[in-house]
Parts: structure tokens; C-alpha cells; sequence
């Protein structure tokens, strides 16, 4: 059993700073060039497990890009298409790192909670996952395929551009739900008969599918053509679903994220 850490690298991290990366991506003209960017970001995240303290990290990224392909840490290979100049599609497999104390955590604190003694942390998986992109607004589609929960996930997406400029500074505020199906849920924060031990509080949990809804705002700053400063706030509504489980203390999570970039 591994020591109880803070959760793993936060959404703000996969999805959020993933974010920059593929947009950029998605405006350029293909290439069977290589393109690399590479960026440091500071994360502080207020995650909702019990015992949990703000947790502050400092992160690498890491994104490669030849033709319509794109090479990451969290989005490990996704394949981009586009029909129409505001429609496109994403095919490709990724990371999901939604389990208290994933092995891909970057975070080390760790959480005094008794109900974590002797938990055994939900095997990292791999998704397949799918999206489409239509003018500001996207849909997507991901399910596991490492048969660990064989879960579904899907989300809806709605971006409001604020304010842009000549110089490439743009600010964006983007509203999403996000729809966990009744296996991920029990997966990641549900407790099964195995995981129950009342002497902890960790009592038996089983529910349903659940809704987070999230709202970020996020500003992209270019210093040069080569190097851009990105930062983004992010807050998290929790559905009562997750939120009932013993593992869960709040019913939000607040994330914001600093990141220099470089590109070549």
C-alpha cells in the first residue's frame, strides 16, 4: 500500500494548460515539420479530499506536433482533423488521473485523514477519448480502455472570447459540464465491500452518475514568437454524487495555474 498522498495531477493540469497547446495547434496550417513546445507552470490546487491541504507544484510540459498528429504527457497521442475552418475532430488516448493518490501525482503532501489509512488507491487508466469542436463550442467522449472501470465520461464545452488584441494577447472565459458515468463514480470515490473499514470512517458508498460544472477564465500573453506567459483560473462545482462520498470534505475545488512557454 502507498503512502496516502494528495491527489494526482489536477484536471487544471491536463485539460486547462492542454488547453493552450492544442488551439494553438489547431490554428496552424499542417506541417510534416516537428514542433516543439515546452513550458514550466506553477499549480495550486484546492482539492476536495478529506484532509487535503492547498497543494502548490511546480510542473514541466512537454507537446510535440508533426502533421496532424500531437505527442504529450497527458494526452498521449491525439490525431487532429479538420472539415470545415470551425469544425474539427480529435481521436486519441490519454491519461485519466482522477484517483487519490495516483501514480501520476505531482503533488507529495500528504492528507491526515484516518479514512485514508490502509486505502488502496484506483489503478491509473488509460481513456480513449473523442472530441469535436464546432466554432466555441465542443463536445467529447471518452471510456476506459484498460479494463479497470470500464467507464464513460463525456463533456460540453462553451468558450466566450473577451478580449483579443494585435499583439496575440487573448482572454477567454469557458463554461463546461462535465458528465461522469455510474462506474467512473463508484470507481474513483465510491468505497466497495472490500475498501469498507468503519474503524476509519471509511463506510460503504455506491451511488450514480454525477454532473460537475466548471468555469475558468484563461489569458494567453505572447512575449516574443517564440516564448508566452498563460494563466488560468479555474472553479469546479461538485455534484452531491461525489460529494456524499466518505472521501469527499467540499463541494467545490478551486485551481489556478502560471505557466511560461517556449516554442520551436
Amino acid at each position: 500500500m502507498n503512502k496516502s498522498t494528495q491527489q494526482v495531477i489536477p484536471m487544471l493540469y491536463l485539460t486547462l494548460v492542454t488547453y493552450f497547446f492544442t488551439t494553438t495547434v489547431s490554428a496552424q496550417t499542417e506541417s510534416n515539420e516537428w514542433q516543439i513546445k515546452l513550458g514550466a507552470a506553477v499549480l495550486s490546487s484546492d482539492q476536495p479530499w478529506k484532509g487535503a491541504k492547498q497543494q502548490t507544484a511546480i510542473a514541466p510540459y512537454i507537446t510535440a506536433t508533426k502533421g496532424n498528429w500531437s505527442f504529450g504527457i497527458d494526452n498521449l497521442v491525439t490525431y487532429h482533423h479538420n472539415f470545415f475552418s470551425n469544425l474539427s475532430i480529435d481521436i486519441g488516448l490519454g491519461l485519466r488521473t482522477n484517483a487519490f493518490n495516483s501514480k501520476a501525482s505531482i503533488f507529495s503532501k500528504t492528507s491526515d485523514n484516518m479514512v485514508f489509512q490502509g486505502y488502496n488507491t484506483p489503478e491509473l487508466e488509460i481513456a480513449n477519448i473523442n472530441k469535436i469542436h464546432w466554432g466555441w463550442m465542443s463536445v467529447s467522449y471518452t471510456n476506459d480502455i484498460s479494463n479497470n472501470s470500464n467507464s464513460d465520461t463525456a463533456s460540453l464545452s462553451f468558450a466566450l472570447p473577451l478580449y483579443k488584441n494585435n499583439q496575440g494577447v487573448k482572454v477567454k472565459a469557458d463554461f463546461s459540464a462535465y458528465w461522469y458515468s455510474t462506474d467512473f463514480v463508484n470507481y474513483y470515490y465510491g468505497i466497495d465491500s472490500e475498501a469498507v473499514n468503519e474503524v476509519f470512517s471509511r463506510t460503504f458508498y455506491q451511488t450514480e452518475n454525477a454532473i460537475n460544472f466548471q468555469l475558468s477564465l484563461s489569458t494567453i500573453y505572447p512575449i516574443n514568437r517564440k516564448w508566452a506567459v498563460v494563466n488560468l483560473i479555474s472553479y469546479t462545482k461538485i455534484d452531491d454524487n461525489i460529494f456524499n462520498s466518505p472521501l469527499i470534505a467540499q463541494k467545490d475545488q478551486m485551481d489556478v495555474m502560471l505557466a511560461l512557454t517556449y516554442s520551436f
